[in-house]
Order: structure tokens, then C-alpha cells, then sequence
């Protein structure tokens, strides 16, 4: 991988960016000369700049400008233009736009003319971009840099989102990929790594020895990482990441659907135990769905319908091996619980454009691990461990390395995630023989947790010195004072955890039914005397309203919690009451009738 690193040499080159609007990937690739010929030439990426939160054109540009997250009602907000002024850095706004006023730039740069400037700005309309582009590129130089960024695709609405271009050119330089570690994904980059990518290739500094007086930038600068054909490979990966989206809603009509069939196979089985082992296949396999749309998404496919089917053959695929080993239906979950919750954890690359994983299109989730997967790690590995009991030694092993395992940084899910997992795993394996929760087991697992966020929070800071997390943003601010600023980010926090939560219908409904749930399990437990399976329950309440709380979307921890904990609870009725109920009702009403 080529890295610029010490980012030394950067005193003599001029800089040019071109900056544009409404235009996707696809739409890039077929625009006129000079576009396909600097292609060949250039260092590309594809750049995702929308979240929920920055849904609508201003607030990309806003971050964009920013190099960090920002909403419009940011504005005034830290931007390019301060940090180049504070940094002394001439530049030029050879055309100005309303949106280049949203990065922070006025009508004029701090340069007279062009050719005494550090940095040329360029606004250029879609339409016009090539000519623009023909026109810079005629003043570009041997050692001259030429920056062309599209901040917002041409549908905003964020499920049909498309992926906009980011392009580096430097003659002479050979074809490669762009990478940041924002993303962690070659090729892709995020809308608030421009700014540190500019600030470190023209201050020649890196983001961390940056001016101190203005706010930290939370992107990365770009790096270049030799790749043979980044057109080919780009085109793809933008194909591939609107697959996921426009599956979401065939998925959800048929997971409803296979939720419906489940419960109705339930109650029928209760009366006709004949069809007992159609009930548990179907719940088994709907307990293996989550691993399913995992790996299924690594397999090539060109529609909705087709993957769709992928998906529901592996996971009935899954599900039906309880019948050919013979393995009893509770048993098995417990293996499907682990399988998930390894895949999850270890198979980050499955979740490349997957609606569990991160989409090219929402930029919050390519941070690493997402809270889709922490509630598969959550749910499954209580599964496992309940059915499978481990050595306690094994167990804290397991549980260590899942944490560092949810990514290299407390970013995004990563930061409630690893709370989230490493309290609620280890209270479950440092519970008492009673299976008791007690006063000593939740210090101690609460002196654990912190030794490990400190080790990670080292590790991170040794090994990705320049990416600065949540974890640190908060250690810095509380060891400096800035309490107003602690107490800022927390509010922020709530807003975004409403936002999310409220955001969709189907939300709300996760949301009241794992409630419901939440009260009626335990006492279901206690009324049917079966306390016996109360830990596993208890422990998955618990972990999944912390993960609720602390993660920005942690409704997805509750969906996902909710599909392991709603198929082991029929599991369990059949279980328990499958044999109980040998006749109809009306044939039990007619013999009494009978006797009578």
C-alpha cells in the first residue's frame, strides 16, 4: 500500500478543487472528454456523505466542508476556510456558490489571483463539469494535485441513495484506489475526509499536529493503495450497494410473513402434534436468517427476487439439518446462536452491502462492526453459552476478543457495542452457581469492562494514532474540564437516539413489542415453573436495552435480539405444552358434555 505518511514535500505543489453537485457514479463514467481519458489517470473512490441524520444536500455540504459530522443547523460551524486561514495557506474561489458558502468559503479566497494561491476552488455545475474540468486541467502541473468531489447523488432519499465519485489526479501517478481509515474499505471514502486529506497533502502536517484552537476533524486523510483497473472495480461495488436497499422491502414483507407462519405452526402443533416438526423447522430457520443474509450477499446476484430466495433457501437449508442429524429443536438453537454470532464477528467482509452490514450509502456504518451485527453477537453467543456452558476461562477469552473484534476504534456502533457486549457477557459468566445476579459479580464485571475499554482505548491509540474515536474525544474533554462539551455530546446523543427510534413505524413496534416482552417472559417463566431458562432471558433483556441506550440505532439490536429470543420462546412452548394438548377444544366440550 502506498501511504503518504509524513505528507513532507508539500510546500511548492498547487492544489485545484472541483467541486460539484447531483451526480452519481454511473452518471460520472459517462460524461464527455476530458472525464474517461483522466479516469485511467486518477486515484478514485467511491464517497457515501449521507446518514439519517444528513439526509438533503446542505448538511453533506456542511460536512464536507466541516470534516466531521454536521447537520445545516450546525452552521456556523468550523470549516476549510478557517483552517486554511489559521493555517496561512492562500486560497482562491475562482466561481462561488451557495453551496461552497455551506463549506464555510466566502465569495473571495484570501489569494488576489489564482496563480498566488495555494488552493483553487471551482463550483461546477453538472452540466458544466467537464468544460471545467478541460479548463483546470490545462494549468496543471507535474506535481500539481487535482481534487474532484461530488457531494450529493441525485436522489437524496437515503434508501435510494447512489454513491457520488471522489478523484485525486497527480501526474504523473498510475491508477489506485483511494482508502481513508474512516472507512477501512479501499475504494471507499467518506464526505469528512476532504478536509484533512487537503489540510495534511498542503500543510505537509499530519491531522494530529493540526492547529489545536479549532475543533479536531474526526475524518482521515485519503490514501492510495495500486489497484489495475479502479473503474471495473468501483463500477461493481456501486452496482452491488443498491442491492441491499432495494431489497429491504421484499425482505421485511417476508420475514413478516415467515414470523406469521411460525406462530401459526406454533398453536396448530399445540393441537396436532403430527405437524410438531413443521413448527420447529420453520422457527429454526427463521433463527438462522440472520446468518443467512450475511453469507448470501457474497454470492453474485442481480435482483431483489434472486436473493431473496438465496436467502430463505440457506436459511430453511440451515434449519432443516435438525431433521437430517436428528438434534433436538433447543439443542440446535444453541448451535445456530454460535454459528451466528461467529459469522457476525469474524466475517466483517460479509457485511459489504448487506442489510445487515454497512451500505455504501449510509456513511455511519462503515466504522466496523454494525448494531445489526452486535445484537447477533448479543443474543447468539447468550444461546450458545446457555446451551453449551464453557470453562469461565474460555468464556472471558471469548469475550475479550469479541470486543476488540467489533472494530479498531469506538466509532459509531463500536463504542455502545463493546459496552454493550463486554457488560452484559461477562455479568452472565460471572454469575453465581445460583444463577443469581449479586452485588459482587456486577463490580467485578464492571472493573473487567473498564480494563478493557482502557486497553482498547491504548491500543488504538498506539496502533491508529491519527483516528480519534468517541472514547477519546470523551477521555480528552473530561481530563481537560470541558464538561459543558461532555455534557453537549450526551444530549447530542439523545437527540440521535430519537431520531432513530422514531424515524420508522416498524421501530416503534420492535421498540413497544420487546417491552411487552420484556415483562411477560419473566413471569411467564415464573407461572409455568421452567425458571431454568430464566438466565439466558434475563441476560439478553438486559444487554439489549443497554445496547438500546447506548448505540445512536440500538432498535436494530432489539430486532435482531428479538429473532433468537421470539424463536426460543416458541421453542419452548412446544417444548413444554407440545404434549399437553392431545385433542381440539370442541372434542374435549363434546366428551364432557357426555359424561355430563
Amino acid at each position: 500500500m502506498l501511504v503518504f505518511s509524513s505528507f513532507s514535500g508539500a510546500s511548492t505543489d498547487r492544489h485545484y478543487l472541483i467541486v460539484s453537485d447531483r451526480l452519481s457514479w454511473k452518471e460520472f463514467l459517462s460524461l464527455p472528454p476530458p472525464i474517461p481519458s483522466l479516469l485511467r489517470q486518477s486515484s478514485l473512490a467511491l464517497m457515501s456523505g449521507s446518514s439519517l441524520s444528513l439526509t438533503g444536500g446542505r448538511a453533506v455540504w456542511v460536512s464536507l466542508g466541516a470534516g466531521r459530522r454536521l447537520s445545516a443547523s450546525d452552521v456556523p460551524a468550523p470549516s476549510l476556510a478557517d483552517y486554511l486561514t489559521s493555517w496561512q495557506i492562500p486560497y482562491f474561489v475562482d466561481s462561488f456558490s451557495s453551496e461552497l458558502q455551506a463549506m464555510g468559503f466566502a465569495s473571495r479566497g484570501t489569494a488576489d489571483r489564482p496563480d498566488s494561491a495555494r488552493l483553487v476552488i471551482f463550483w461546477a455545475p453538472k452540466e458544466r463539469l467537464s468544460r471545467i474540468v478541460a479548463k483546470v486541467l490545462r494549468s496543471v502541473r507535474q506535481g500539481d494535485w487535482l481534487w474532484i468531489v461530488i457531494a450529493n447523488s441525485p436522489d437524496l432519499e437515503w434508501t435510494r441513495r447512489r454513491t457520488t465519485p471522489f478523484l485525486v489526479y497527480r501526474p504523473p501517478s498510475a491508477p489506485s484506489l483511494l482508502s481513508s481509515a474512516t472507512t477501512r474499505q479501499p475504494g471507499v471514502v467518506s464526505s469528512i475526509d476532504l478536509v484533512p486529506s487537503l489540510l495534511a497533502y498542503l500543510s505537509g502536517l499530519a491531522p494530529s499536529s493540526l492547529n489545536e484552537s479549532l475543533p479536531a476533524v474526526t475524518g482521515s486523510p485519503v490514501r492510495f493503495v495500486p489497484h489495475p483497473d479502479p473503474v471495473s472495480f468501483l463500477t461493481q461495488l456501486d452496482q452491488k450497494s443498491t442491492l441491499a436497499l432495494s431489497d429491504l422491502p421484499f425482505l421485511t414483507l417476508a420475514v413478516i410473513v415467515l414470523i406469521v407462519d411460525a406462530l401459526l405452526l406454533t398453536v396448530i402443533s399445540l393441537f396436532v402434534p403430527q405437524i410438531r416438526f413443521l413448527a420447529h423447522l420453520t422457527i429454526l430457520s427463521g433463527m438462522s436468517l440472520p446468518l443467512s443474509l450475511l453469507v448470501s450477499y457474497l454470492f453474485p446476484h442481480s435482483d431483489p427476487g434472486l436473493n431473496l430466495f438465496q436467502c430463505f433457501a440457506m436459511a430453511f437449508g440451515i434449519g432443516s439439518l435438525h431433521l437430517v442429524l436428528r438434534y433436538p429443536p433447543l439443542f440446535f438453537a444453541g448451535i445456530v446462536g454460535g454459528l451466528s454470532a461467529l459469522t457476525a464477528l469474524f466475517a466483517l467482509p460479509a457485511y459489504s452491502c448487506s442489510p445487515l452490514g454497512y451500505f455504501l450509502t449510509t456513511g455511519w456504518r462503515f466504522y466496523g462492526i454494525t448494531n445489526s451485527g452486535v445484537g447477533i453477537i448479543l443474543a447468539g453467543s447468550l444461546l450458545f453459552l446457555y446451551r453449551f456452558p464453557l470453562p469461565k476461562v474460555i468464556g472471558f477469552v471469548i469475550c475479550f476478543g469479541a470486543v476488540f473484534l467489533t472494530g479498531a476504534g469506538f466509532w459509531g456502533a463500536n463504542y455502545g457495542g463493546a459496552l454493550t457486549l463486554s457488560l452484559t457477557l461477562f455479568l452472565y459468566l460471572l454469575r453465581q452457581p445460583s444463577r443469581s445476579v449479586t452485588v459482587r459479580s456486577v463490580f467485578l464485571s464492571i472493573g473487567i469492562t473498564a480494563l478493557i475499554i482502557q486497553s482498547i482505548f491504548v491500543a488504538e491509540k498506539s496502533l491508529f494514532p491519527h483516528t480519534s474515536g468517541h472514547i477519546r474525544h470523551i477521555t480528552d474533554w473530561l481530563t481537560t474540564g470541558q464538561f459543558a462539551t461532555v455534557l453537549d455530546f450526551v444530549l447530542q446523543k439523545v437527540q440521535l437516539w430519537k431520531l432513530f427510534s422514531t424515524s420508522l413505524p416498524l421501530n416503534l413496534l420492535i421498540i413497544a413489542f420487546f417491552a411487552m416482552m420484556t415483562i411477560a417472559i419473566p413471569f411467564g417463566l415464573k407461572y409455568f415453573q421452567i425458571r431454568e431458562h430464566q438466565p439466558f432471558f434475563t441476560f439478553l433483556f438486559i444487554g439489549s436495552w443497554v445496547g438500546f441506550f447506548t448505540n445512536d440505532s440500538g432498535v436494530e439490536i432489539l430486532g435482531m435480539s428479538l429473532i433468537y429470543l421470539g424463536g426460543y420462546t416458541l421453542l419452548l412452548i412446544l417444548e413444554n405444552f407440545g404434549g399437553l394438548i392431545r385433542k381440539p377444544w370442541f372434542s374435549k366440550m363434546r366428551e364432557g358434555v357426555r359424561q355430563k
